[in-house]
């Protein structure tokens, strides 16, 4: 990161926490479209994670995730880094989908467990193959789930059965957070403040107030007709405002518009996540996330 208008300085992982103003920053990352890029980069934040939690990698083993269908040329280099460079005892790779089936299981199986040290037990489940009660314990080991994993670059669906990844089946769609964030900054810099610079400052708004409506013809008409009042986002001074925020029609209402800078934010807050939905409306002409979801269940095999 190279803040705006002070002698350049790179801050890399937990470093950046110790800037104040991150406007007009540049950001660097190692992975580009989902697969790693910058491998002396990356060598440098796994450096730095390591002291970061003050831990010594000879005494160590690795886990980390990567991106599906990764290269194998980029696994071996990351693996000659991991063992040769910063000497870790022994290192294990996976994606994330089966790890957050197995952390949904988990916590399921834990809230199922502290439900029943309280005296709270939901039904049993019926096994209809056999007539035999089930217990939820044992249904918590679903042998099949569908994942929906939206990254960085792309959306992918991907299918687990037996904890094992169908890769036959897994669909991929070209949007990712960057894009939707690439778009939210066009739509607010053609009706508002140039935003095209600020793309720290829009990943904030975006996740504060972006939503996936649940009719969005029905919303889009509330909102042009202001049946959904359109919210303000305090933009970010470099005093009394150093993050930014959603106005508070309560707490905020005798503030000063002189001395801060307000974002309308209308149909845009529902707009923006729908290109996961219509990617044709932004001219990518490809499967949306419903139809891609089908045509992973239609490359699962039945029975």
């Amino acid at each position: 990161v190279f803040p705006k208008g002070r002698e350049k300085k790179i801050y890399i992982g937990d470093q950046v926490n110790d800037i104040i103003d991150l406007s007009g920053g540049k950001y660097k990352r190692p992975i580009q479209r989902g697969y790693i890029t910058d491998l002396d980069f990356q060598a440098k934040l796994l450096k730095r994670m390591c002291h970061m939690m003050d831990c010594n990698p000879r005494n160590h083993s690795l886990f980390y995730t990567e991106s599906i269908y990764n290269h194998s040329i980029i696994q071996n280099t990351l693996d000659e880094i991991i063992f040769e460079e910063l000497q870790f005892t022994s290192c294990y790779r996976s994606i994330s989908a089966p790890l957050v089936l197995k952390s949904y299981q988990y916590n399921e199986l834990n809230e199922y467990k502290q439900q029943q040290d309280n005296g709270v037990i939901k039904p049993d489940l019926m096994d209809t193959n056999n007539g035999n009660i089930i217990s939820q314990y044992q249904a918590f080991g679903t042998p099949a789930a569908l994942i929906i994993e939206i990254g960085n670059s792309f959306t992918h669906i991907i299918p687990i059965y037996r904890s094992q990844t169908l890769n036959y089946a897994i669909q991929r769609i070209d949007i990712g957070t960057k894009l939707l964030i690439n778009y939210l900054k066009e739509c607010i810099s053609y009706r508002q403040w140039n935003m095209m610079d600020e793309y720290k400052l829009m990943e904030s708004i975006m996740q504060q107030t972006c939503y996936c409506s649940l009719n969005y013809q029905v919303d889009m008409a509330k909102m042009q007709s202001n049946e959904i009042e359109a919210i303000q986002y305090i933009l970010p001074n470099g005093s009394t405002y150093l993050y930014g925020q959603i106005r508070d029609p309560i707490n905020d209402i005798n503030i000063n518009e002189d001395e801060v800078q307000l974002l309308s934010l209308n149909n845009e807050r529902i707009s923006v996540p729908e290109i996961l939905f219509h990617p044709n409306d932004i001219g990518l002409y490809q499967s949306g996330l419903c139809e891609s979801i089908k045509n992973c269940i239609d490359k699962c095999p039945i029975g």
